[in-house]
């Protein structure tokens, strides 16, 4: 499912409104940083910042938690 929205694309698109964090490791280290928000998913990697929209299906297991 995340591989829809942390994709490397740079959508312009509010991030407002976090609904929550995810941080993915490798060997201790956070390697890369998601806000999810109702717009989209906010992103930093490697010091770059993407910003991607919700697809439906994302929408909709989101809409289920």
């Amino acid at each position: 499912m995340f591989k829809e929205i942390i994709n490397g694309k740079r959508e312009d698109i509010k991030t407002n409104f976090a609904r929550g964090t995810i941080k993915y490791m490798k060997n201790g280290e956070c390697i890369l940083t998601a806000t999810m928000t109702l717009e989209g998913c906010k992103y930093f990697f490697e010091s770059d910042t993407f910003k991607t929209r919700v697809t439906y299906r994302v929408g909709q297991t989101w809409a289920g938690l």
